[in-house]
């Protein structure tokens, strides 16, 4: 089951983020058969890093927690929220993209 990690960073957490980014990366490494895609999310400015988003397959809510739980960022207090939402991808190129809404 796909699922949508959404992440946002408290205030003031840039030290904290980067304190943490290696751990951060390795762990996201270490998952990377589970996480389909991922990445920092973005403030206007284009260059502060305000959170993270990740989409990952995981067995069902209770994997997204344990993933969560040993999560570097998430474990150093970086968020001050975190959603998880299920997730279905569509595929919205060629003919047969409409026959995959349902």
């Amino acid at each position: 089951m796909l699922y949508v990690i959404h992440c946002r960073d408290r205030e003031g957490g840039a030290e904290l983020r980067a304190a943490h980014t290696p751990a951060h990366a390795a762990y996201m490494c270490q998952h990377a058969p589970k996480v389909i895609l991922g990445g920092p999310l973005m403030g206007e400015d284009g260059t502060t890093r305000v959170g993270i988003l990740v989409v990952a397959d995981f067995d069902g809510p209770e994997a997204v927690q344990a993933f969560l739980d040993r999560e570097p960022y998430h474990q150093a207090g970086l968020f001050a929220s975190v959603s998880v939402t299920r997730f279905v991808a569509v595929d919205h190129q060629g003919p047969e993209a409409l026959k995959q809404v349902k």
